[in-house]
């Protein structure tokens, strides 16, 4: 294969273009032979014996590829001299003012001079234009020192602030065992904040007005609230007692036992915030175990007593095993009872909205609104 010196030529009277065309020529063998030829050719295939090359075939093989190679080079190199002989590189041209560089740079120099307390030599217009070369190496080793410097101290900051909390970590095993354990633990207290509350009417801001508001919030919030018995009447057929056998009530009163109590104990929860005597759940299990388990991590704050949630299970239990055994209830009664859960009415609701909008079918839902004892309806 052979190929002749590329040439450039303009297209301006051929395309109308300011760009250049480079045209030149490849020369293969597949043109003297033909295209009969030349398949033919493309067929045959080399086998090379590696096993039989001996040492001088090796250095005759090297000779020919350095002799080729060198014939591409020169090839190569006569392409480029004829190309780019008109093409120099762009000399560097130093900015006609530099006024603005110099101010930048000096801004830079003044709060590295503040912060630091490190001399730095002023750069002038004669460092930009006939020091160019020796100011950028100054410059790039004052950004290395400074550089450098910060790493040590944010390292020297971050060893400190290491050896603080580990000192402080080791005297409160023995000063402040709750602020170690909350930190073992990953415990965290978030704060209430009270700089402002948002009512219905406003937005509170003065604090004796927000402790005001929050006081009679909590207050009335869990007030009476009288039963809207406009619509009783219409609904008043659907909260009629069934007939219910004698006798299923019977075990609500019945005394508790030492083993529905402890049952109700075992199956309590873990770390749960206790009441005003810090009695928590896994106390009172840790009382039915015995001595073996110990007690690692308690919160005091006002709620109710865990020995008074116990009570409260074991009566919210009772009725619900009744309910449930017995099919007190209605059918379409989905919650407040074991084993049952709203997601079955859920999807039997998404399932009539998706066949209404199907079939183009006109559909109304009622949603009672069951806060406070059945005083609202809600018409979609």
């Amino acid at each position: 294969m052979d190929f002749e010196i590329p040439t450039l030529s303009s297209a301006t009277e051929i395309t109308g273009s300011d760009h250049k065309i480079l045209t030149t020529s490849w020369k293969t063998m597949l043109k003297k032979w033909g295209n009969a030829k030349a398949k033919k050719w493309q067929k045959r295939r080399k086998v090379y014996k590696y096993d039989k090359m001996e040492e001088e075939d090796w250095l005759n093989f090297g000779r020919h590829i350095e002799t080729e190679l060198q014939k591409y080079k020169e090839r190569i190199m006569t392409c480029r001299d004829s190309v780019c002989q008109d093409f120099d590189p762009l000399p560097f041209k130093p900015p006609s003012d530099t006024t603005e560089i110099i101010l930048e740079i000096e801004e830079i120099r003044s709060q590295l001079i503040k912060f630091t307390e490190v001399e730095i030599k002023k750069i002038n217009t004669e460092d930009l234009l006939l020091k160019r070369e020796e100011t950028i190496k100054k410059l790039k080793e004052t950004k290395k020192m400074f550089w450098t410097a910060r790493n040590i101290e944010n390292n020297n900051e971050q060893n400190a602030r290491i050896k603080y909390y580990t000192e402080r970590r080791y005297n409160d095993m023995k000063e402040n065992t709750t602020r170690m354990i909350n930190s073992i633990l990953n415990k965290r207290t978030d704060k209430v904040n009270w700089e402002k509350i948002c009512t219905l009417e406003d937005v509170i801001v003065e604090e004796d007005k927000i402790k005001t508001a929050a006081k009679q919030h909590f207050q009335t919030w869990t007030g009476k609230n009288p039963t809207n018995m406009e619509h009783w009447e219409e609904w008043s057929k659907y909260y009629e007692a069934k007939d219910i056998p004698k006798g299923i009530y019977d075990d609500l009163i019945k005394d508790i036992d030492d083993e529905e109590l402890n049952q109700t104990i075992t199956k309590s929860p873990n770390q749960k915030a206790t009441g005003p005597t810090n009695t928590s759940n896994e106390m009172l299990k840790n009382i039915l175990a015995g001595p073996r388990k110990i007690l690692e991590n308690t919160r005091p704050i006002t709620l109710i007593e865990h020995a008074q949630k116990i009570l409260t299970k074991i009566l919210t239990t009772r009725p619900a095993r009744i309910l449930t055994i017995s099919n007190v209830l209605s059918p379409w009664n989905f919650a407040a009872l074991p084993q049952q859960s709203t997601m079955q009415l859920m999807n039997n609701l998404i399932n009539i909205i998706e066949d209404a909008e199907i079939n183009k079918q006109e559909l109304w839902l009622l949603a009672q609104d069951m806060s406070k004892a059945l005083t609202q309806y809600i018409f979609h």
